[in-house]
């Protein structure tokens, strides 16, 4: 989490203030308030560990999801690296964005509302047809059903 955070403070977020000069991030995680005590930056908000991060999300105009090492669809639109996105069947530039440079980031975060609206619904539906609770436990169910098959 702390690489990941400092990537994006310090590649990232110097790139897209240049074109959002009024952009603020925050950085929510267990710990990172700790991890990340020395960062004093009036655009950006350390919050360490909270008990529900939907009340950020609700208010955000973009996820980013910027794992180097491996370590949700709220209906926001998603920059993630390759590997933050690894293991969803997602769609660079139709459910989700993809970027793997701090430039490349930078310029994917944005201010198209459309596009934003588009990847927010096509993420969003995708999680919950294909990552839901439901679908999951449909899934454990068929998983069961096949291993009890052959008791």
């Amino acid at each position: 989490m702390e690489q990941a955070a400092r990537w994006t403070i310090n590649n990232i977020m110097q790139l897209v203030k240049k074109q959002i000069p009024n952009i603020h991030l925050y950085i929510i995680g267990k710990n990172s308030d700790k991890v990340l005590a020395n960062i004093k930056e009036p655009n950006i908000t350390i919050t360490g560990r909270v008990d529900n991060v939907l009340p950020y999300l609700c208010h955000s105009d973009v996820a980013l999801v910027p794992l180097k090492f491996e370590s949700g669809a709220c209906g926001i639109p998603i920059v993630s690296t390759t590997l933050g996105a690894e293991g969803i069947n997602v769609i660079d530039g139709k459910s989700i964005l993809i970027a793997d440079e701090p430039q490349d980031f930078a310029n994917r975060i944005f201010n198209d509302q459309n596009m934003a609206k588009l990847l927010s619904k096509n993420c969003k539906a995708l999680i919950q047809k294909k990552h839901s609770v439901e679908y999951l436990k449909m899934e454990a169910g068929k998983i069961l059903n096949y291993v009890e098959s052959y008791d």
